[in-house]
């Protein structure tokens, strides 16, 4: 490995933001496989944006959400290439054409088609040929010169599947660079036709100007951009006999994955091409997941172009992390895009609730603004100065309590929920309604080894929300004994995104049959869907115990099995007078019995408990909570019990799940 080179010369601000709307293509139907072809390059160059199913909501009220700002969902994408319009040549040599051509943000077609399906024959030319010649014929409609279009390389001449027809891509070239983004031109030949043209062509006039930056140097602007801080002397190249493309690779100190950055061109708007090293910043470790691609000017120094390259399932943009006892999780962060934020409300749970955290807000120049440990998990955090707050990068990180009452337990996994507002009212901008998978009594009797029960139901806590049917609902859960879902904690008024709720705790208990003991897993979901798939693994392995690993022996569907089994029977029983009143289990009473000591003692579910000692359950002595334990069967014993004690209280049996 060989060091990294001296520090660079200062570098100039990054120019501001600019934003260009992204547009989704619209399709006619054609025939034959000119059809097809046009059909399918119109979906693949189409860029789609991403909603969500269903109203936000939270806890007892289920209230449509109002006021939102910003969604934190890491930093925003950048795009500073700037926008310009068809030339009056241009259009003319459209409207010549007869086509229907839309255009892209630099001035040249995004999309070219006929309502007749050809845009011109290939005069029997293969498809390659008979692509260049179109572009060739109608350069003045794509805004290139006639050595801009000789210069046009071949990237792909892809044979569609099922099809004759093909789909050619050129790509424009700047001096000895390719383009980082952009900058090309599709070409769909079928039947001895041109069907079809999409093009990212930009009207150049310039060549890009030799580099003054190095890889490392124009990495560690990518990654300070991102809001990682970082020095050159952090910065390794890799030395590797394996040649992949003309990528500079490097190894971080701190962070988990190698890094990438490659010389290429960007072409701008305004026919200027800038030099400019494509690079990924990428930190995946301790559940927290980081991806950066950032295009930095490699003469400059600025940031032209960023991209976000984590996805996520929800509109509501969760962050996961891991603490340890001495140890904060990452600085997960969010950007406010403009100045109308007046709030943020920060909720965190640990998988482990035993594990007391503290919830960390830091502001756009990473200066601390606020603190919270309630003695809780879940932990809330909610900071409205009053006013505004200035647009910038913000974070927030999960962190141990410095002084916990209990020792910590490992695992120290968490998620995060970030949620911002312009107002300072209720929040209520999280996924609902809420799911879990369970069986309603037993699995089918069927003791095959090839086999999986397939009669578990999809519990939600309502199957309707705005009048429109919830997907994927079976059962409507909803109901006054639980006063909210089950994973609602009053005590923080929020989700817990695990199976901790005000009627039931419930976690994996391998190591102990009498308390909760082992990894303390259970299912964590930003989303509010508990529906891990259940594959009857001790039944089909034949109880074979090299299942009982982290993560194994459907774990995550025995905790979930036992979390709505409680929950149900806390429901059922509070309608035959099992209330507040006559001792029923709840960590929150809300008011119904002013007595504190008849409160704080939710049922907890130690699933699979003993499971890898193969202890038999038995009742705790001396405990305030009542614990309820569903064991693992083995070969001479092939059933299992789900038994639920309280000291001076008799047995309640309950039906659960075979590998429950």
């Amino acid at each position: 490995m060989s060091p990294a080179p001296a520090a660079p010369p200062p570098l100039p601000q990054t120019p501001p933001r600019t934003r260009t709307r992204r547009r989704s293509g619209t399709s006619a139907r054609r025939r034959g496989a000119a059809g097809l072809l046009a059909t399918a390059l119109a979906v693949s160059v189409a860029q789609l944006p991403l909603s969500s199913f269903g109203a936000d909501r939270t806890g007892p009220a289920a209230a449509a959400s109002r006021g939102w700002g910003d969604s934190p969902a890491g930093l925003g994408d950048l795009d500073t290439r700037g926008t310009a319009a068809p030339t009056l040549t241009q259009r003319r040599a459209a409207a010549a054409l007869g086509a229907t051509v839309r255009w892209n943000a630099f001035g040249t077609p995004s999309s070219i088609f006929s309502p007749s399906g050809s845009l011109g024959s290939t005069g029997g030319a293969d498809a390659v040929t008979a692509a260049r010649d179109w572009v060739r014929t109608h350069r003045s409609l794509l805004g290139l010169s006639s050595s801009q279009v000789e210069g046009l390389e071949l990237v792909n001449n892809q044979k569609l599947a099922g099809s004759r027809a093909r789909a050619v891509l050129l790509r424009q070239r700047f001096g000895q660079l390719s383009p980082a983004l952009a900058s090309m031109v599709t070409v769909g030949v079928a039947d001895g036709r041109i069907v079809y043209v999409s093009s990212s062509l930009t009207r150049t006039t310039g060549t890009p100007a030799a580099p003054v930056l190095n890889a490392e140097q124009a990495w560690l602007t990518a990654a300070t951009n991102v809001g990682e801080r970082l020095s050159l002397s952090d910065i390794t190249r890799s030395v590797d006999p394996v040649t992949r493309g003309d990528w500079t690779r490097m190894r971080v100190t701190g962070l988990a994955q190698e890094q990438l950055a490659r010389l290429r061109a960007l072409a701008l708007a305004d026919g200027t091409v800038r030099p400019v090293f494509e690079t990924n910043v990428v930190d995946v470790q301790g559940g927290s997941a980081k991806a950066y691609t950032v295009m930095v000017d490699a003469v400059t120094g600025a940031v032209l172009h960023r991209e976000n390259q984590v996805e996520h399932s929800s509109d509501v943009q969760p962050f996961n992390g891991e603490i340890t006892a001495t140890q904060c999780g990452p600085r997960h962060e969010f950007e406010l895009t403009d100045a109308n934020t007046r709030q943020i409300a920060v909720v965190a749970s640990t998988v482990n609730p035993a594990n007391d955290i503290t919830i960390k807000l830091f502001g756009a120049n990473g200066e601390p603004l606020s603190s919270a440990d309630l003695g809780t998990s879940p932990e809330t955090l909610t900071y409205a100065p009053g006013g505004t707050l200035p647009k910038g990068v913000y974070a927030t990180q999960v962190c141990p309590y410095e002084s916990p009452t209990v020792p910590f337990t490992a695992p120290g996994t968490y998620t995060a929920v970030v949620t911002t507002s312009d107002s300072t009212g209720p929040q209520a901008q999280v996924p609902y309604p809420p799911k879990w998978a369970f069986f309603t009594a037993n699995p089918s009797l069927d003791f095959s080894t090839d086999t999986v029960p397939g009669n578990r139901k999809v519990g939600c806590w309502e199957d309707q929300v705005d009048g429109a049917r919830v997907p994927g609902c079976d059962l409507d859960l909803v109901n006054l004994a639980a006063k909210a879902p089950w994973d609602y904690s009053f005590d923080s008024q929020t989700p817990t995104f695990t199976t901790i709720g005000n009627a039931a705790n419930t976690h994996e208990a391998w190591a102990s049959p009498l308390t909760p003991g082992g990894l303390f897993q259970a299912p964590v979901s930003p989303t509010r869907e508990y529906t891990p798939a259940f594959t009857d693994a001790w039944q089909n392995s034949r109880c074979n115990p090299a299942n009982l690993v982290p993560g194994g022996n459907d774990i995550d569907a025995s905790v979930t099995q036992l979390f709505a089994s409680h929950n149900r029977m806390h429901d059922y029983s509070y309608f035959l007078g099992f209330t507040e009143q006559n001792y029923n289990l709840q960590q929150n009473n809300l008011g119904a019995n002013p007595d504190p000591t008849r409160e704080n003692d939710p049922e907890v579910g130690n699933a699979q408990a003993g499971g890898v000692t193969g202890a038999s359950p038995a009742s705790s002595a001396g405990t305030t909570r009542t614990r309820s334990r569903c064991r693992t069967a083995s070969p001479a014993s092939p059933t299992s019990t789900c038994s639920s004690r309280s000291p001076g209280r008799s047995t309640r049996r309950a039906p659960t799940a075979a590998t429950t």
